[in-house]
């Protein structure tokens, strides 16, 4: 759905942005959570984050990828989604499309769309505060570096924060949201999900529910990793990701 030149050109933009924000951010990987919400409150790292502007930087591939998935008319084909060598920016690439595609089935606004995107790309950034010896371990994690893995929402949110993306906080959501669960057993703030598409408002603003972008990031999210080869499994089969899902 999604040409491999703007995939590529989209993997080598959001990796140089992953970048900034690893650079602005190397003095706390792996400090005590205290320590790092006081350097991402800190003026110094904002005005630092503010700089890298993330929303004009990736401007032009959402609008590249947004013109494509939006002359896709089916779902069909999400199974032939590859994973390369650089698997967390291919990650990042793979679910915003597949957000992007699900928000268009279900008839959300261009705007809507275009900040659903970019909140895909930028999903997994709290992850620069991640240590790599944690990230890349091919092994199964002890209870002590999951809960390290589990700090990378709210801390990709802080961040996206920092930078000042805009009043629409769309892509915010899509940061903080997409490890919660239907059933209030995600993370971080195990929030619970309405498990429908429509909603009233009263639904749509209370603050103990997911909100739909960030059910939709989440199905994604799943998605894509099951249908990845992983260093300590084989991507699952079809039928297998519907049963997980």
């Amino acid at each position: 759905m999604v040409s491999d030149s703007v995939k590529a050109a989209t993997r080598a933009k959001l990796s140089s942005t992953f970048d900034m924000f690893a650079d602005v951010s190397a003095a706390f990987v792996g400090e005590d959570p205290a320590t790092i919400d006081k350097a991402l409150d800190y003026g110094e790292f904002q005005r630092a984050a503010e700089a890298i502007d993330p929303v004009e930087r990736l401007r032009g591939e959402v609008e590249a990828m947004l013109d494509e998935t939006l002359t896709a008319d089916t779902l069909d084909g999400l199974n032939a989604i590859m994973i390369h060598d650089d698997y967390a920016f291919q990650h990042s690439v793979d679910v915003a499309i597949v957000s992007t595609m699900i928000a268009k089935q279900i008839g959300m606004p261009p705007d809507r769309l275009a900040q659903i995107t970019l909140g895909g790309l930028l999903h997994d950034v709290g992850k620069v505060f991640v240590p790599l010896s944690v990230l890349n371990k091919p092994g199964k994690l002890t209870d002590e570096e999951f809960e390290i893995i589990k700090t990378h929402p709210a801390r990709g949110y802080q961040m996206l924060r920092a930078a000042s993306i805009g009043d629409d906080l769309i892509a915010h959501h899509v940061v903080y949201q997409h490890h919660e669960r239907q059933d209030g057993d995600g993370y971080p703030r195990g929030l619970t999900g309405q498990n429908r598409i429509r909603r009233s408002r009263a639904e749509s603003v209370d603050p103990r529910r997911i909100h739909v972008v960030g059910e939709i990031s989440g199905i994604a999210d799943t998605y894509e990793a099951l249908v990845a080869d992983r260093p300590y499994r084989i991507a699952f089969g079809l039928e297998k990701v519907r049963e997980i899902l």
